[in-house]
């Protein structure tokens, strides 16, 4: 084989290696960096079997076609691909409300968290922000005192995104670790997921 042939067979094993691996390289990424929850948000959500207490239902909504939320206090200006949300009563000063929303991407679920952390003051509460292990890949928790029904109690906001998923729980007539611990039962509910695809 003379040097010619030689040197235009190199090229050619070169070109052919460098369009296979541009071709594979999208088969090599972490899978967890580009994972969205493919699960109804229903069946990821708190049910009254994971409450201590004795709650019952008093709301559930869940709407499963994007849309744009135009008013809304949370999500206002926000493109939701699918939304549930379900409220617990205990009695009239113990309540769970409870939201969870697929949004775009993984990165619009920790810009949400990191939009209610700066905007806390909105939400109609004047929140402090209490220190809590992280969930999630971002989390809020704040807590305010308020009265309802002539009583002094405390309300808790915590909210968490992971994946394309935010999470928000806000109650009252529960302690900092309850509400931390509700969290997490959704935390471990959305991670089962995440392993399962």
């Amino acid at each position: 084989m003379n040097e010619n042939n030689m040197t235009k067979q190199l090229v050619i094993i070169g070109i052919i290696v460098i369009v296979a691996s541009s071709a594979l390289s999208g088969c090599f990424q972490d899978p967890k960096e580009t994972k969205t929850v493919d699960a109804p948000l229903n069946t990821l959500a708190l049910t009254l079997g994971d409450l201590v207490k004795d709650y019952q239902i008093i709301e559930e909504d869940y709407i499963t076609e994007p849309y744009i939320a135009e008013e809304d206090l949370l999500f206002g200006g926000w493109k939701i691909l699918e939304k549930y949300k379900i409220t617990f009563l205990e009695n009239e000063t113990s309540f769970i409300q409870h939201l969870l929303a697929k949004l775009e991407s993984k990165e619009k679920s920790i810009e949400f968290v990191n939009n209610i952390r700066t905007n806390v003051d909105e939400l109609g509460y004047n929140f402090t922000e209490l220190s809590m292990d992280p969930i999630g890949n971002e989390s809020y928790l704040g807590v305010n005192t308020t009265t309802i029904s002539e009583k002094e109690v405390s309300i808790y906001f915590l909210c968490f995104g992971i994946e394309d998923v935010a999470v928000v729980l806000q109650g009252s007539g529960l302690s900092t670790d309850a509400i931390v611990e509700y969290a997490k039962i959704v935390e471990n509910n959305i991670n089962a997921v995440l392993i399962s695809q």
